[in-house]
């Protein structure tokens, strides 16, 4: 039989959340987290702005993260732009877990070893001077930490949609005119959740042929947007939903 489905609103855009601390001195500015539009295409420019996450604990991929970076270093007129831009390497990711007791201080520490709540994302590009501005795309909750999740989640039998929160803390590091630099740190925080992003329609073959069906989120399909399901005949959950194919 198909799990228990439960929809909720999202955190969306322009809620409380995220937070950027003042510790770069460097010129490398985390400056939000940016909505991407179709495609994952996230805009520097974009004036939507998502402080936090939400991801389904099943989720085939991880989280992405979608920030825009600034370099604030001022270029002034003569002087070589080459040496005031910032080349980007990747991104420290570290995950705090908001709930202390979902984990043993002794999985928490075999996660760390493991490259699950402290590792380095790779990436690379070229942030020009005088406010010039990237966005990134990286996953920042890898897959293998939400899968060892889901049985928390499971559980709590209690709760028709359990979820808990995880502390994600990225810094983006790389080099200008051969020195290292670091961002500041930047707090993004991402809910885990079971089932809350799926949303039950009814049997397959009772859906409207012209119904409109939410598809999820634009980088992950299980993250930041509900996906409609429906069920099939063998009570399978066909996600997502597929309305029946008109006879004539």
């Amino acid at each position: 039989m198909a799990r228990s489905i439960v929809s909720a609103a999202l955190p969306l855009l322009v809620l409380a959340g995220a937070c950027v601390d003042n510790n770069a001195d460097s010129g490398l500015v985390i400056l939000r987290n940016v909505a991407p539009g179709l495609g994952c295409i996230a805009d520097p420019g974009s004036a939507e702005v998502r402080t936090s996450g939400i991801i389904e604990d099943d989720a085939v991929g991880g989280y992405v993260f979608t920030p825009v970076v600034r370099n604030d270093i001022v270029a002034f007129e003569g002087e070589n732009l080459t040496a005031k831009s910032i080349f980007i390497g990747g991104a420290r990711v570290t995950i705090d877990f908001s709930d202390p007791d979902l984990f043993t201080a002794a999985e928490q520490a075999t996660f760390d070893t493991d490259g699950l709540t402290k590792f380095v994302v790779p990436s690379s590009g070229a942030i020009d001077p005088n406010g010039g501005m990237q966005t990134f795309h990286l996953e920042i909750v890898p897959p293998e930490l939400l899968a060892l999740i889901a049985p928390k989640l499971a559980a709590m039998t209690t709760d028709p949609s359990p979820s808990t929160m995880l502390d994600v803390r990225v810094q983006f590091f790389g080099t200008r005119a051969g020195s290292d630099v670091s961002s500041n740190t930047f707090r993004y925080p991402v809910q885990v959740c079971h089932g809350c992003l799926t949303n039950a329609l009814g049997p397959c073959d009772t859906l409207a042929p012209d119904v409109e069906v939410q598809t999820g989120g634009e980088c992950n399909p299980a993250q930041d947007g509900v996906t409609d399901c429906c069920l099939a005949a063998d009570s399978s959950l066909v996600c997502p939903a597929v309305a029946p194919t008109p006879t004539t």
